[in-house]
């Protein structure tokens, strides 16, 4: 069946260059004739078909081609223009840059095509609105709504009839070119001149049925005149867009039926290699352009398919069969950001670029990665079976992404937390997943190691609670008087001086909506969302007012002590706000403590530690709080620079209660000496608590056997009253 189709091919493609070869014969006269129309194209047969190849060789989305593209798919096809409009008629795309954005006029003939259902329509030569050009255009509508302009320019035409001897000029071409005959036919297919005129005032039956399949076209074709077989050409002759008459040629068919034979007997094979050298050609474009077209849709940090790739797929998957199960994992480490922070960008996107090489090794067809944002990355995963395939997945990343990368001149293992949104019963959007998803992987957030967790419903009621909070801390943060976040201060009493030596300024929240917020719960979350910095700033900055505003007297030999995050700690600004903070209240280094806790040394020892050392330079004095809960050990706190201890309140509970505990407090204390350090004890309650604290030589107790925290003016108050609050 192949061969027969490319013989019939070869076959019309021989007649149709016959067409070609003496309809440009007839041409070459019709510069003669003068003012009688234009005549059309004599290949208009062929200009269709090259026209309607280009127009499908563009692709599903032509809109997206540049001008250099379109222009280059010109130039290989020999097309003046290529146009692709929307539905409404607006230029998206051409191979003249300076067409887009154009908008077809009304009373262009392409206006009428978008308004009808036609696939493909070629009207007469046009000029062109915008260029000037005569040109031979093609309309050609996509499956997606877009639709193809293609123009061919029009060869210049002479006037066709007036002021020559129609006759003369007929004879002419019957005798130089070897025609049999040479007619020219009236409107109404009358032969008015004829060369030889024995065929003038006849209807020609052949030239009347041409007129009425198409009369505007170009026609012919072989068939039997007087007997003869004979291969007959008909040019219309065009002015002012009606058919005024047609130019006729017709010869010996027997040249060209000699032609087709041997065509048949080659079997089409030179068409069939025209035919496939288009293909090959054709999908070669086409591979290219998916190609670039793959290239856009990627990261090109990590090579896998970026947000906008996933937005645009995943809906379209979501709303697939629904007895595949689908999910999204949303996936990140915690500790990119301080990457990020403390070693730079590059280090953080080379952590990411080497865990988005891992994930693209998961691709298949039922698990696709994507990267989501500039520190997580999404899978979605479809067909899996059941929720244990997503834990066994889930425990197979962590293993793989959780391996130590190099990071400067060292290994670091990161944690790796996967939140994981299954598609319920009913169809949910992506945007839904992906919110579930976030809401899984905030419930990991504070935990200390790599870990999974399923969406649930009370995640988001939890979700939402910090939400709260968070707008609270904002809003405090923004001035908002409903919000009332203020400071209290809790004495630190001298066992040796028996005096109240200072105060820890501790930060309180409160909110119309919530009520009293837990300090833990406001100051976790603040870390979490590094509103701490600002947060951290803000208390210090107010802590400091408080003991500068103090008289004289009354801040003779007192401290203040101020909890302050890694987050502010590791800012090249810290230093210098701390400083500046000092010196707007009056005070000097010496009478501010920073406190950090252990948790601060978990990460980036060595650069936390000297920047503390930056710090004690200038005077400021640093305490460890909550020590024996956490990273440090008694033997590293020779090389912390820091100059206080403080006892976690565990210790100091149970004091009494367990032998162990009451060893274990007497030995940091003695440790702590030794090293040259002061330390406070938290939490102190009971007298018999302070007795064994002042037994065994602690410097300061703080609890609320002596004050619980204060506001300013009870703080104030507390001083002028009993500068010792002796319990």
């Amino acid at each position: 069946m192949a061969s027969v189709f490319f013989v019939h091919q070869a076959e019309k493609l021989v007649i149709q260059q016959a067409v070609r070869q003496y309809a440009g014969i007839a041409q070459q006269y019709s510069h003669s004739l003068r003012k009688s129309g234009e005549a059309r194209e004599a290949l208009e047969s062929l200009l269709k078909e090259r026209m309607h190849s280009v127009a499908w060789s563009l692709g599903d989305t032509p809109e997206a081609l540049s001008a250099g593209e379109l222009d280059e798919t010109a130039k290989n096809w020999d097309i003046y223009l290529i146009d692709v409009f929307s539905d409404e008629g607006l230029s998206l795309a051409s191979n003249n840059s300076r067409r887009v954005g154009w908008n077809v006029p009304a009373e262009h003939p392409l206006k009428a095509f978008l308004a009808g259902e036609e696939d493909q329509q070629l009207p007469n030569i046009l000029r062109d609105d915008l260029s000037g050009m005569r040109m031979q255009v093609g309309f050609f509508r996509l499956p997606q709504g877009r639709v193809i302009q293609v123009g061919i320019l029009a060869d210049t035409m002479e006037e066709f009839l007036e002021g020559f001897d129609l006759r003369q000029i007929l004879q002419e071409m019957r005798t130089e070119e070897g025609l049999a005959v040479a007619v020219y036919a009236a409107s109404d297919g009358k032969v008015t001149n004829s060369a030889p005129v024995l065929l003038e005032g006849r209807n020609l039956p052949v030239i009347n049925r041409f007129i009425a399949e198409d009369p505007l076209a170009v026609q012919g074709g072989i068939g039997n005149s007087f007997g003869t077989k004979l291969f007959q050409v008909f040019i219309p002759v065009i002015a002012e867009g009606q058919r005024v008459g047609t130019l006729g040629v017709g010869l010996s068919a027997d040249p060209i039926l000699h032609k087709v034979t041997q065509v048949r007997v080659a079997g089409g094979l030179g068409l069939f290699l025209l035919f496939g050298l288009t293909l090959y050609f054709s999908q070669r474009i086409h591979r290219q352009r998916r190609h670039k077209q793959d290239q856009i849709s990627r990261d090109p940090g990590t090579g896998l398919y970026h947000s906008q790739t996933l937005r645009k797929v995943l809906p379209r998957k979501l709303q697939g069969s629904k007895e595949k199960p689908k999910a999204l994992l949303l996936l990140t480490s915690p500790q990119v950001k301080m990457v990020n922070m403390i070693l730079g960008y590059d280090a953080g996107e080379a952590v990411l670029r080497d865990m988005g090489q891992k994930l693209a090794l998961r691709q298949s067809a039922t698990l696709i990665p994507y990267r989501f944002t500039s520190d997580s990355f999404v899978l979605y995963a479809e067909n899996y079976g059941d929720r244990t395939a997503l834990e066994e997945e889930a425990h197979y990343l962590i293993g793989e992404l959780s391996q130590p990368y190099r990071l400067k001149n060292s290994l670091k293992s990161l944690d790796l937390h996967i939140g994981i949104a299954e598609q319920g019963p009913e169809e949910q959007s992506l945007e839904t997943l992906l919110q579930e998803a976030a809401v899984a992987l905030h419930s990991l957030s504070g935990t200390d190691s790599s870990g999974f967790a399923f969406y649930g419903r009370e995640m988001a009621i939890k979700l939402q609670r910090m939400a709260d909070v968070e707008g609270a801390l904002q809003g405090a943060l923004a001035g908002n008087p409903e919000m009332d976040f203020h400071l209290v201060y809790q004495p630190l009493y001298s066992l040796k001086e028996d005096r109240i030596m200072g105060f820890e300024a501790l930060a309180r929240l409160r909110s119309p909506m919530l009520g009293t917020v837990p300090p833990e719960e406001f100051i976790q979350l603040a870390e979490k969302t590094q509103l701490i910095v600002p947060l951290g700033l803000k208390v210090l900055r107010e802590a400091l007012a408080f003991l500068g505003g103090l008289t004289p007297d009354e801040r003779k030999g007192l401290i203040m002590a101020v909890n302050i995050s890694v987050l502010q700690l590791i800012r090249e600004e810290f230093p210098q706000q701390v400083v500046t903070a000092l010196a707007q209240a009056g005070l000097s280094p010496n009478q501010l403590e920073l406190e950090i806790t252990e948790s601060v040394l978990y990460e980036n020892y060595d650069l936390v530690n000297r920047n503390l050392g930056s710090l004690r330079k200038l005077g400021i004095r640093i305490s460890l709080d909550d020590f024996g809960t956490g990273y440090s050990s008694l033997h590293r706190l020779k090389e912390l620079q820091v100059d206080t201890l403080k006892i976690d309140r565990s210790f100091i509970g149970v004091i009494h209660d367990e032998f162990e505990t009451r060893i274990i407090t007497k030995d940091i204390i003695a440790m702590a000496h030794q090293l040259g350090l002061t330390v406070v004890a938290e939490g102190v309650e009971e007298p018999r608590q302070m007795e064994y604290l002042r037994m065994n030589r602690c410097d300061i107790l703080q609890g609320y056997l002596f004050s619980g925290p204060l506001k300013e003016k009870e703080a104030k108050a507390l001083l002028q009253a009993n500068p010792k609050c002796v319990g």
